[in-house]
């Protein structure tokens, strides 16, 4: 048999592969912890699986002998039910080996770089080569994916590539009528499930539904009808769930988020409709006028740039979806400019415009992703100022090692968001929950109170939770928040380490 030949425009998507890894493995072991609570309760589901097996880990609840981190006093049940398990039981069968942290964070961002293979193919099929390879280039640079496929250390790295391979296999199955393809879409479909929750199955059948209901020229007015519909069925079913609170689901079969607080439910579902819609958004914008389909991408970048800024994690977690759309979208762009232009490489370069794009490439690539990686971790003792490291220090004073430090949200901000990054004004006010939580610590409680977001589709009544003490060989010992809606939990086991001025 003859092996086919690599072709040189492969070579370059395998140096991107390598550019992704690289941008994600790089800040994993320069400060040497993971980024937040998360990413450790997922290491911990994986060590679950490894102790009891994967069924056992499903069906039977966790005993507190368990090196499982148990958040039931917080979510009134095991966190592991809330987790398709194969992303972990892959962690798992790995870790065994080389260590659960470090086999988590090798998998998560080998997952996230391989976003390049479906994105390039999609490029490739709905547009040329060259758009894919464009794409392929800024979906594994992306800030945003970066974070989530990184430190984060989350199923979305292994969920947003399946849901992109997804894309292309149903194209191909319904479109083009390909039979091997309807067999791979029922299997990928089934390994989504496993993977990446019921939010997953619920996207791919609004893709499905997308391309079978229409054909390709009309795919524009189904992206509209179809990112319409997501938004008021997410408002009425918010509107209906807000006088049925007690509505929730259980295990993560069916389950979309935690019985605490059940109205997300619904609105995770018009998420995803939208972001489902989205994802054919390149192949509906494909035969609009160059003016027109610019307008549209612009408006859409900015929109999602200010989301991406504004917003605290959870709905970020899934609008690093779109960074994939958005990269085929802006190949498409870019490769359209140049050819339309006659631009060289050689050409660009010289260009003064060239130049400063160039400029603010390396910055967005290799600038950015660290500031939310290593810096807003405050792992990096220069990138702080002096006073946030005095709270610190008084925190430590006063806290014993393993306890925990609860504070009301309006009295504090994710520290993960790159806009109280950014802000010093912000940054500090984080660190303001230690003069606020004075005779709290000084007292050994663990209190919080829920306060009422400005939001009117929630509603909430102060509650007081169980003291919860986390094992500091669990959790990596550094300081992490553990975001639940509006409570925000830090870790102090790290302040003990931290050298005084």
């Amino acid at each position: 048999m003859q092996i086919r030949q690599i072709k040189k425009k492969e070579y370059i998507l395998i140096l991107i592969f390598i550019v992704g890894l690289i941008i994600r493995i790089w800040p994993l072991f320069t400060f040497g912890g993971n980024a937040g609570i998360d990413s450790d309760i997922h290491i911990s589901i994986a060590k679950h699986i490894a102790e009891r097996g994967i069924l056992e880990s499903i069906f039977y609840p966790v005993e507190e002998s368990s090196s499982f981190v148990n958040f039931g006093t917080l979510y009134k049940h095991p966190t592991f039910q809330l987790y398709p398990p194969l992303f972990h039981a892959i962690i798992a069968l790995f870790g065994t080996v080389i260590g659960f942290a470090l086999s988590a964070k090798i998998i998560s961002s080998f997952f996230g770089a391989l976003i390049v293979i479906p994105v390039y193919l999609i490029g490739k099929k709905w547009y040329n080569e060259d758009v894919g390879l464009i794409a392929a280039f800024l979906s594994t640079t992306a800030p945003d994916h970066v974070y989530y496929t990184a430190t984060r250390v989350h199923p979305q790295s292994l969920g947003i590539l399946l849901f992109s391979f997804s894309i292309l296999i149903f194209y191909k199955a319904i479109v083009e009528k390909n039979k091997m393809s309807i067999v791979a879409s029922i299997l990928i479909l089934l390994i989504l499930i496993l993977t990446y929750s019921p939010l997953a199955f619920w996207g791919m059948v609004i893709i499905i539904l997308c391309v079978m209901l229409s054909d390709v020229k009309s795919l524009p007015k189904v992206f509209v009808i179809y990112t319409t519909t997501g938004f008021f069925s997410s408002f009425w079913l918010l509107k209906f769930l807000q006088h049925n609170p007690d509505v929730h689901f259980t295990f993560w079969w069916i389950k979309f988020w935690p019985p605490t607080n059940p109205l997300l439910t619904p609105f995770r579902v018009g998420i995803i409709t939208v972001i489902a819609s989205l994802y054919i958004m390149p192949l509906a914008l494909k035969d609009l006028k160059q003016k027109t389909w610019l307008f549209v991408w612009i408006s859409v970048f900015l929109i999602l740039s200010f989301f991406m800024v504004t917003e605290p994690t959870p709905p970020s977690r899934y609008l690093t979806h779109l960074s994939i759309p958005l990269s085929i979208l802006g190949g498409y762009g870019i490769w359209k400019f140049v050819n339309n232009n006659e631009l060289t490489v050689k050409k660009l370069i010289n260009s003064q415009i060239g130049k400063i794009s160039l400029i603010f490439l390396c910055f967005v690539i290799f600038i950015v992703p660290n500031i939310f990686l290593v810096n807003a971790l405050l792992i990096n003792r220069d990138s702080v100022s002096p006073s946030s490291y005095e709270a610190y220090y008084w925190i430590a004073d006063h806290v014993n090692e393993g306890e925990m430090i609860l504070a009301d949200a309006d009295d504090i901000t994710y520290w993960y968001n790159p806009t109280n990054f950014l802000s010093r004004s912000k940054s500090e006010k984080i660190f303001a929950s230690a003069d606020i939580n004075e005779s709290l610590i000084k007292n050994r409680i663990t209190y919080t109170y829920i306060q009422k977001p400005p939001n009117p589709f929630f509603t909430y009544t102060p509650q007081t939770f169980e003291p919860i003490v986390f094992d500091k060989n669990i959790l990596g010992g550094f300081p992490v928040a553990f975001h639940n809606e509006d409570i925000i939990i830090y870790n102090t086991s790290i302040l003990w380490n931290i050298p005084r001025a």
